[in-house]
């Protein structure tokens, strides 16, 4: 989901696509604060696959790096993630606009950044907003790449009163593969590891499998390997999905693939071409076989939902 009005937006431009194309651009090329005008944004409902009714950003941009953001798409406004924009007033839009809400359901954060990217560990502005969530009496749902969400297992671990669950990004166990693809994320090996601890303190935890790449990540063997990870980590489900592919997130996209597996390149480039969805053949074959694998490893494809029942406050009449 995009962003609500930020006052320091950049613009798509001639000058940032160029940037987006240089392959010695730095995860990280700026910081800096900005302030939102609102932060949390609301759905229909929950009843859509990542389970949540109400959506935060706390940043702009992201770390991480990852060669197939979406988030670089023109769409969004912001082409060069590696310029991070910090929300500098998150907390306390959060704790105005969670004040005023009738409906409890379960905030979602990481959608369009990393919530535990390394900035964080250092801003401390995810924590921040999980306790006010806490405070407040909502769920929480986090997506992430990153073994640093395990600081925050104390929070998580009050939040359950209410709901919790970590998802974890992660479409392959092979770390020099991810370390290509995902140069700022943990490493696969981390994120299953961090998964292992949120589960034995009672969190629940489970997979992403997404972006799934072809030629890459796509193949049997690949997930059959993912798949049995995940159940020795104690993921309790995993959700696949197939890549998508949009104007500049695109060119990017392919730039870095051709330097990384020329042969994935072509392969994905017959598949894809200009499309933002794959082939309707393709997906099908793709869900097919990972749905296949899932199930036969014991994990369900659903992501726990909200239990409470909902709960509506009534304001003071005097």
């Amino acid at each position: 989901m995009a962003d609500s009005g930020l006052t320091d937006v950049p613009a798509v431009g001639e000058a940032l696509l160029r940037a987006i194309l240089d392959p010695n651009l730095p995860l990280v090329s700026d910081v800096r604060e900005v302030t939102a005008k609102t932060l949390v944004t609301k759905y229909p409902s929950d009843d859509h696959p990542f389970a949540t009714l109400y959506n935060i950003n706390l940043y702009r941009g992201c770390g991480h790096g990852c060669i197939y953001c979406d988030t670089r798409s023109a769409c969004y406004g912001i082409i060069d993630i590696s310029r991070i924009a910090v929300k500098q007033n998150a907390i306390a839009l959060l704790e105005r606009e969670l004040a005023g809400k009738r409906k409890k359901g379960v905030i979602g954060t990481g959608s369009m950044h990393d919530p535990y990217m390394s900035l964080e560990e250092r801003i401390g502005l995810t924590r921040r907003a999980l306790e006010v969530i806490h405070r407040h009496g909502f769920g929480v749902h986090v997506i992430t790449k990153s073994a640093l969400v395990e600081r925050d297992i104390d929070i998580l671990t009050r939040l359950q009163a209410y709901h919790a669950v970590v998802s974890f990004s992660i479409t392959t166990v092979d770390d020099d593969l991810a370390r290509q693809l995902e140069p700022g994320a943990s490493l696969p090996s981390r994120r299953l590891q961090a998964m292992a601890r949120l589960r034995a303190a009672g969190i629940h935890s489970g997979a992403l499998i997404m972006p799934l790449l072809p030629g890459l990540t796509d193949g049997e063997q690949n997930l059959r390997r993912l798949a049995s990870a995940l159940k020795i980590h104690g993921a309790e489900y995993a959700l696949p999905g197939c890549l998508t592919l949009r104007d500049t997130g695109r060119a990017y996209f392919y730039s870095r693939l051709a330097k990384i597996n020329p042969q994935a390149l072509a392969l994905t480039q017959r598949i894809y071409g200009e499309r933002y969805l794959p082939p309707k053949e393709y997906a099908a074959k793709v869900y097919r076989l990972a749905s296949t694998i899932i199930t036969e490893a014991g994990l369900v494809q659903q992501i726990p939902k909200w239990r409470l029942d909902t709960q509506v406050t009534q304001l003071p009449l005097w």
